[in-house]
């Protein structure tokens, strides 16, 4: 499969006017995220819309741009924690350093198509099932060691059901039939959360996988 391939195949899936919307999502830099320590996957729910028309937009241009919007910045800083370590917050919060944080990354949406800035949990697996082959494909071409399920736990559990051993409860963190890690984690936009805090959270929720 090329990424070419699957992408066409996701637009010839949909009406005209939504495959004109779609966004593309998947690596900022492959060779970036290829050799990464671990190999990072944020699974998120949608692009907001934001007012705008979405046509040949794609995901992965913001991840080569660099951190932007407080979505972005949030997942820079818990990518560049889980690249580095998990260093003081004051090191991840360097521009440049979420900068080249998010270029190693893989971020995807369930939903390809935009939405609004509050995200439905019944649309969005209402997506995630209807494009569940194509999805479990993208997931199978990214192969992360890492996925950090913002808001999307659930669906990421039944669409990885089958990698998923029967005698593993859904905790916080879910290892899959090879070895990669399953975590369950709020989206980076939820508010009323101290940032350093949250970093603080994560890499403790990182280090107890490590034990």
């Amino acid at each position: 499969m090329t990424t070419e391939d699957i992408w066409h195949r996701w637009r010839a899936s949909y009406q005209t006017d939504e495959a004109k919307s779609l966004v593309e999502d998947g690596v900022g830099d492959e060779v970036g995220y290829r050799s990464s320590q671990p190999r990072l996957l944020v699974v998120l729910k949608e692009t907001n819309r934001r007012g705008g028309k979405y046509d040949g937009v794609k995901l992965t241009d913001q991840l080569r741009k660099g951190a932007k919007y407080t979505v972005w910045h949030r997942v820079a800083e818990w990518a560049a924690g889980f690249h580095h370590g998990f260093p003081p917050y004051s090191e991840v919060a360097q521009q440049s350093v979420k900068d080249e944080a998010l270029r190693g990354i893989a971020a995807i949406n369930l939903k390809k198509i935009p939405g609004t800035a509050t995200a439905s949990s019944t649309t969005i697996d209402a997506y995630a099932f209807r494009d569940r082959l194509l999805l479990r494909e993208q997931l199978d071409e990214l192969d992360p060691t890492v996925i950090l399920c913002c808001g999307t736990f659930n669906p990421m559990c039944w669409l990885l059901e089958s990698r998923i051993s029967s005698e593993m409860g859904l905790h916080k963190v879910v290892t899959i039939d090879n070895g990669a890690k399953l975590i369950k984690w709020d989206h980076p936009s939820r508010r009323g959360r101290n940032k350093r805090e949250w970093y603080a959270d994560l890499a403790a929720t990182w280090r107890d996988c490590l034990t």
